[in-house]
């Protein structure tokens, strides 16, 4: 495993990071025989597998079912040093107009039941996982989390984001949130045109997420539905184009997001220990050749709306 430094944090992360949405809830296409989760035992098993594998992030949330859980008993049972473990809180309806008492009241309970599902005194990361243009704007948000962190419950604060160009360099501004995680991949590649240099040059650290598109840059692009056809047309094609550098499209798919030197992690989501072992494989084999890494960076379908999984709510 390689590892790569958490920009400016101090930290050094394994260059692929676990995401357990996938531990947490059944999660991917409706109807597919991928959606349904791992049991718990088996989820607390991959776990302990990444760790072992030299996997040292663990990104979850408070909305991921049970997957806070799975990582607290996964952590009781492992002999070994703790990871580094990020985990999102979603603000209230109506946060940008909330008193700095009530923002308390509603933030401070998320986080504490967090660290105790996770048996865990600290944080190393918590994101805001409904990031806004106004949340940004409101001072009593950020006083809260600050306050948050004053108190040690966390020690770094970030934000997810959509791949909103114009919200990301509004997060840039605030020197509060030194991370932000951003969905990336082959089809939508609108945050490494201007928001991972910027981000590098404030020592902002970049986590990536969607790599595989929810399974439609990997061999499981057939359970997919077919409204979704265009996207799946698109993946053969890049990975005609990747044929001789690459054996397969989810390899593809990875080695594309760690080309990027600003990309401090790549967070994937997985259900079996051989998903697990075949993506790290993957990701050993390093960066992509320049010259085929040129050539799919012509592939992006950022502009289609397709791409953007928030449309894909009914088939999810």
């Amino acid at each position: 495993m390689r590892y790569r430094p958490l920009g400016s944090t101090g930290l050094e992360v394994s260059e692929v990071s676990l995401g357990t949405v996938e531990l947490g809830l059944d999660y991917g296409f409706k109807e597919s025989r991928h959606y349904p989760r791992p049991s718990f035992r088996d989820a607390v098993r991959l776990v302990h597998e990444a760790l072992d594998l030299g996997v040292n992030l663990l990104d979850t949330a408070r909305t991921y079912g049970e997957s806070e859980a799975v990582i607290g008993r996964a952590l009781r049972e492992w002999p070994g040093s703790h990871p580094v473990i990020v985990s999102k809180i979603c603000l209230p309806d109506g946060a940008s107009t909330m008193s700095l008492t009530s923002l308390r009241a509603e933030i401070i309970p998320l986080v504490e039941t967090s660290l105790n599902v996770l048996g865990v005194e600290t944080l190393d990361m918590l994101l805001i996982h409904n990031t806004q243009q106004d949340h940004l704007h409101r001072s009593d948000i950020v006083t809260c989390l600050q306050q948050v962190q004053q108190q040690g419950k966390v020690r770094f604060l970030g934000v997810s984001c959509a791949a909103d160009e114009e919200l990301c360099f509004q997060v840039l501004e605030h020197p509060e949130f030194r991370a932000f995680q951003v969905p990336f991949n082959l089809l939508n590649q609108k945050m490494r045109r201007r928001v991972f240099d910027r981000a590098t040059e404030r020592g902002v650290a970049v986590f990536v997420r969607s790599a595989y598109l929810r399974g439609l840059l990997t061999n499981q692009m057939s359970s997919a539905p077919s409204r979704l056809d265009p996207l799946k047309s698109a993946s053969v094609r890049i990975q005609e184009l990747a044929d001789r550098a690459s054996r397969s499209l989810s390899e593809t798919a990875l080695r594309f997001c760690l080309s990027y030197p600003s990309v401090s992690s790549v967070v994937i989501g997985v259900k079996t220990v051989e998903e697990l072992r075949a993506n790290l494989t993957d990701a050993q084999k390093g960066a992509l050749p320049k010259e085929l890494l040129s050539a799919l960076e012509e592939q992006s379908m950022e502009d289609d709306p397709l791409v953007n999984t928030t449309k894909w709510q009914d088939l999810i």
